[in-house]
């Protein structure tokens, strides 16, 4: 992995402090979060082929990497004790390894924070 490259576990970091939802590592483009649904590319350097490799070997567990060598896809999770958990998915596309990561929230929202129109507070 190129010296320009922040380690993943400082990409997820970034994707928590922007108050992203995911975390997108396509090879041919930057790494990008999503944050309020849309997508913003980050300013590091494109992804290569073994950059995501690299960081999909990092963090699948044993047990699914078989199933990624035979379907080309994997779905998993992965925590950072300090930052969080984060749901995997690895597949191939393109003949490449490409990784999007969700961060999954320990908090419930209130209901305020789910956006849903007042009526429906009624009904609880």
């Amino acid at each position: 992995m190129p010296e320009s490259l922040p380690q993943l576990d400082e990409l997820l970091g970034k994707l928590m402090s922007v108050r992203g939802s995911d975390l997108h590592l396509k090879v041919g483009s930057p790494p990008a979060y999503r944050i309020d649904g849309a997508l913003h590319l980050s300013n590091l350097p494109k992804l290569k082929p073994e950059d995501t490799e690299a960081f999909a070997k990092q963090i699948m567990p044993e047990r699914v990497r078989d199933e990624f060598e035979a379907i080309s896809e994997a779905d998993f999770a992965y925590g950072i004790p300090s930052l969080g958990r984060f749901r995997v998915n690895c597949f191939v596309q393109r003949g490449s390894v490409n990784i999007v990561m969700r961060a999954v929230s320990n908090a419930s929202k209130n209901f305020d924070e789910l956006g849903l129109p007042p009526i429906v507070e009624s009904l609880c």
